[in-house]
């Protein structure tokens, strides 16, 4: 008997599902389930991606912070 997770990699060649992404930011970077963005009007902005100084900026100006979930 084979590991499930061997099992997975002979038919997928991962050995978890590949994750896909929910959406895109401002910029057009991908955005993926757990990741933590800055919404201002809409617009979404990865918060790895951006400077401090534009997060505190946007913070300023109205924007929330929050982590994406499914």
């Amino acid at each position: 008997m084979e590991h499930p997770v061997i099992t997975q990699i002979r038919r997928t060649g991962y050995a978890e599902k590949e994750p896909q992404p929910l959406t895109t930011d401002f910029f057009g970077n991908q955005i993926y389930e757990g990741d933590r963005v800055i919404d201002y009007d809409g617009d979404l902005f990865l918060w790895d991606d951006v400077s401090s100084d534009l997060t505190d900026y946007l913070k300023h100006i109205g924007a929330s912070d929050y982590e994406i979930k499914k």
